[in-house]
C-alpha cells in the first residue's frame, strides 16, 4: 500500500474518532431540559435558562445519602429548595433520573430500583422535563408552554421550602394539598413533625401543625391579610393574591423584582421564616413572633397581649375557669361568663384590635352590613360573636362565631373588630368603674413588687440593670435582667459580681456571651452539673439567661414568656449584648464598658440607689 494511500486511511480514522465523544455522550443532558431520550446521571445537571436554579443529585449538609433536588446556583450558599427522594436517599453514585415516553419522571438507584417517580394528570406527544427559571421542573409536551398544560410539576408538591410563585392551599377538586412539610434534620430531609398549610374545616386560614396538634394559625384572610399575621399583607418587595372560591383555596407571592430571591421556609424545630437573600439569607418575618402566637395561649374567652406583664386577661363579662391555676401562670383553662346567656335580652360588647377567634364554627355572608350581621346573631342563641368579613374601606360583608371564642391576640394597630355576645346585665356594668378599680388594684400589686425586688435584689450590686444601676430607672424588665444573672449564676456555680477568668477580664456575663458566640456554651457549666444534667435542658436555659440579660430592657422578654420559653422547645430568638459587657480595670478599679454602638466610657465603682415606696 502507498503511503499517499495510508495516509489518506489514517486521516479518515481520525475524523471518524473524532466523532466519536459526540456520538457516545448523545444521551448526556444539556441546559434545562431532558427529554425521554436522556437520563441525568450522578454528576449532570439541568440549570435554569438564567441560571438561578439546578436540579442534580445532592448530599445536604452532612449526609452521605444522594437526593435529586433542586438547589440554588448562583449564591455562596447551595440552599436546597425542593426534594423528590425525600423518605429514601440513595447510598452511593449510582443514581439516575430518566422520562418515561408517556412523561413519567423515575428515579432509580441501586440495581436500577426505582426509588421515587412523578405521576401525571395527561398525556403528551413529545414529553420533556425542564427546570423553569423559578425553580418549578414541570414536565410538559415539548412545544406547549402552557402551565395549565404541565403534565406534572414540582410545585405541586413542595418540601420545607416554599418559592415565590407556589401556589400554598389545597385544590377542592383533586385534594392536592400544597403544604410546606419540615425535615426532619437538617441532614435529613425525609418528613418532619411540622407542617404549614391551609386549614378549610372552618373559614380558611393557615395553621401550623406539630403532628396533628395545631401549633399557630394565621386567622382568616380579611381582605388585607390573615387576621392574625400582620406581614402577610402585600409590600413594595412583593404581591400578595389570596384566592377562594368554589375550586380551590391559595395564598400565592410574587416578586415585582425577578431578580430578587426570596423564600418561605419552615425549619426542623417549626419555626416559619421568610427569607430575602442580602449576601446571606436575611430573614425579616419569623414566628412565632412571641408567646401570644402559640395556639390557644388563654384558652377559651381568654385575650393574649405579649405587651402586658401578665399576657392572659378575661373579657370583659368573664372569669378565669380556675382562678388558683390562672394566678399561677396556667392559662390554658380559660375564662367562663360571669352571667349565663337567656337568648332574649342579650347583647354585645366590642373587642378592637384583635387576631379574631378561631373560625372552625362560623357562617358568613359577603352581601349584608354589620347592623343586619348583629341582628341575624342576636336571633341565634348559639351566636357568640361577629363582626365584619372584610375590613377594608370601612368593613363589609359579616362573619359570625359559634361556641367558644379561642386564640384571641390584641393587635392594637388592625383595622379588625369584634362583638361578643355578653348578658344584660355584664353589658350594664360599668367600665369606667371596672377600669379604676383595676388600676387601684394593679397599682398596689406593683408598688409592693417594686419594693421588694429593690430590697432584695435592687440594692445589690452585681444583680442590678444596668438602666437602674446607671440612671436610676425602674421597669418589670429590671426583674428579668436580675433573674438572668440568677439562671447564669446557677448554672456556672459562680456569682457574678467577683467573678473573674484567666483569659479575660469580663464579668459573669460577659464570659457567657463570649461562650454562646464561639458555640462553646458547654464550658459554662460547673462540673458537676456536667455529671448529671440534661444538656438540652440546661443550654436553653443559658440561652433565655441571656436574652434576660440583654442590654435594652425593650430587647428582654416578659416574666411570663420566660416560662413560656422554659416549657417549650420552640426555636429561641439570637440574644444581643447583655448590660454591664465589660472589660474591667482590675489595677485602676475602674469599670470599661464595651458595647458595639456605644463608645468606650470610664464608670467608677460609686452608685446611687433610690428606693421605690408605694403612696
Amino acid at each position: 500500500m502507498s503511503s499517499m494511500r495510508i495516509f489518506a486511511l489514517m486521516m479518515f480514522l481520525l475524523i471518524i474518532i473524532s466523532f466519536l465523544p459526540n456520538l457516545a455522550t448523545s444521551d448526556d443532558v444539556a441546559g434545562d431540559t431532558i427529554s425521554a431520550t436522556q437520563t441525568l446521571k450522578d454528576g449532570d445537571t439541568l440549570v435554569s435558562a438564567n441560571g438561578t436554579f439546578e436540579l442534580g443529585l445532592f448530599s445536604p449538609g452532612s449526609s452521605r445519602l444522594k437526593y435529586l433536588a433542586i438547589r440554588y446556583n448562583q449564591i455562596l450558599e447551595k440552599t436546597i429548595a425542593w426534594v423528590a427522594n425525600r423518605q429514601v436517599g440513595i447510598n452511593n453514585s449510582s443514581g439516575v433520573l430518566r422520562l418515561s415516553e408517556d412523561g413519567i419522571l423515575i428515579l432509580s438507584g441501586e440495581e436500577g430500583t426505582p426509588v421515587w417517580s412523578s405521576n401525571r394528570t395527561r398525556t403528551a406527544r413529545d414529553p420533556v422535563a425542564q427546570l423553569l427559571d423559578s425553580g418549578n421542573l414541570v414536565v410538559k409536551d415539548r412545544n406547549d408552554n402552557n402551565s395549565e398544560n404541565y403534565l406534572w410539576q414540582s410545585f405541586d408538591y413542595p418540601g420545607d421550602t416554599g418559592l415565590t410563585g407556589v401556589k400554598l392551599g389545597i385544590n377542592k377538586k383533586t385534594g392536592l394539598d400544597r403544604s410546606l412539610s419540615s425535615w426532619k434534620t437538617s441532614d435529613d430531609p425525609s418528613r418532619g413533625n411540622y407542617t404549614y398549610g391551609f386549614d378549610i374545616t372552618g373559614l380558611p386560614q393557615i395553621v401550623l401543625r406539630r403532628n396533628s396538634i395545631i401549633q399557630y394559625r394565621t386567622g382568616p384572610w380579611n381582605g388585607l391579610q390573615f387576621s392574625g399575621s400582620p406581614y402577610s399583607r402585600a409590600t413594595s418587595l412583593d404581591n400578595i393574591t389570596y384566592v377562594s372560591n368554589e375550586d380551590e383555596v391559595y395564598l400565592l407571592s410574587k416578586v415585582y423584582n425577578s431578580s430578587t430571591l426570596t423564600r418561605l421556609y419552615i425549619n426542623p424545630q417549626g419555626v416559619r421564616q421568610w427569607y430575602i437573600w442580602t449576601g446571606t439569607w436575611f430573614s425579616n418575618v419569623a414566628g412565632q413572633l412571641d408567646a401570644c402566637d402559640y395556639y390557644s395561649t388563654c384558652g377559651s374567652y381568654g385575650m393574649c397581649d405579649y405587651n402586658n406583664s401578665v399576657i392572659c386577661s378575661c373579657l370583659s363579662g368573664f372569669e378565669p375557669r380556675n382562678r388558683q391555676e390562672w394566678e399561677t401562670g396556667t392559662w390554658k383553662g380559660g375564662c367562663v361568663r360571669k352571667t349565663e346567656l337567656n337568648c332574649s335580652s342579650d347583647g354585645f360588647k366590642e373587642v378592637s384590635g384583635v387576631k379574631v377567634p378561631d373560625t372552625k364554627y362560623y357562617w358568613s355572608n359577603s352581601s349584608i352590613n354589620l347592623v343586619e350581621c348583629r341582628r341575624l346573631c342576636l336571633n341565634k342563641c348559639n351566636c357568640t360573636a361577629y363582626g365584619s368579613l372584610d375590613v377594608r374601606e370601612g368593613g363589609s360583608g359579616c362573619l359570625q362565631w359559634f361556641g367558644d371564642l379561642t386564640d384571641m391576640k390584641s393587635f392594637p394597630s388592625s383595622e379588625q373588630n369584634i362583638y361578643v355576645r355578653l348578658a344584660a346585665s355584664d353589658i350594664a356594668a360599668s367600665d369606667d368603674g371596672r377600669k379604676s378599680n383595676s388600676s387601684k388594684t394593679v397599682g398596689i400589686a406593683v408598688g409592693v413588687s417594686l419594693s421588694l425586688v429593690v430590697l432584695i435584689l435592687g440594692l445589690v450590686v452585681g444583680y442590678m440593670s444596668p438602666e437602674y444601676a446607671i440612671d436610676g430607672l425602674y421597669s418589670i424588665k429590671s426583674d428579668v435582667f436580675s433573674y438572668g444573672v440568677l439562671v447564669l449564676e446557677i448554672v456556672n456555680g459562680k456569682r457574678n459580681r467577683g467573678f473573674s477568668h484567666p483569659d479575660h477580664h469580663h464579668n459573669l456575663l460577659g464570659h457567657a456571651w463570649r461562650l454562646f458566640h464561639e458555640d462553646n456554651t458547654w464550658d459554662l457549666m460547673d462540673e458537676t452539673f456536667k455529671e448529671t444534667c440534661n444538656v438540652t435542658e440546661v443550654l436553653r436555659s443559658i440561652h433565655i439567661g441571656l436574652l434576660c440579660v440583654q442590654r435594652d430592657p425593650d430587647d428582654r422578654p416578659s416574666m411570663s414568656s420566660v416560662v413560656m420559653m422554659l416549657g417549650s422547645e420552640g426555636q429561641l430568638p439570637e440574644p444581643k449584648q447583655p448590660g454591664f459587657y465589660t472589660e474591667r480595670d482590675v489595677g485602676g478599679g475602674g469599670v470599661y464598658c464595651s458595647t458595639s454602638s456605644e463608645k468606650a466610657s470610664h464608670l467608677v465603682n460609686d452608685y446611687t440607689i433610690t428606693v421605690i415606696e408605694p403612696r
